[in-house]
């Protein structure tokens, strides 16, 4: 799964998500973000759609979750994003969609 393509490997993870809280859930939350995020810093061109844009959508656009579970994984990419995280070019592509 790690060496997937994030087109491929975010959809899949987010199946392995279940409402409970187990570990492989909590394990397929994480790698997705980690995805989602290279993704971003990797091949970022804007304007990103964050909910209809492949692989994007997969997680964030997800119709079968809650709205506040969407704004959770949403903060857990944001969090990554931030300017402790990353390089101040990178931050500054980044802080626009975010």
């Amino acid at each position: 799964m790690a060496r997937l393509p994030a087109i491929r490997a975010v959809p899949l993870l987010s199946r392995a998500a279940h409402p409970g809280s187990s570990l492989a859930s909590v394990e397929a939350a994480i790698l997705a973000t980690d995805k989602l995020v290279r993704e971003l810093l990797l091949h970022n061109q804007l304007p990103i759609n964050l909910l209809g844009d492949a692989p994007f959508a997969a997680v964030l656009g997800d119709r079968m979750i809650t709205p506040w579970q969407c704004l959770g994984r949403l903060l857990g990419m944001a969090a990554q994003l931030g300017s402790d995280n990353t390089h101040p070019s990178e931050y500054a592509r980044t802080s626009v969609i975010v």
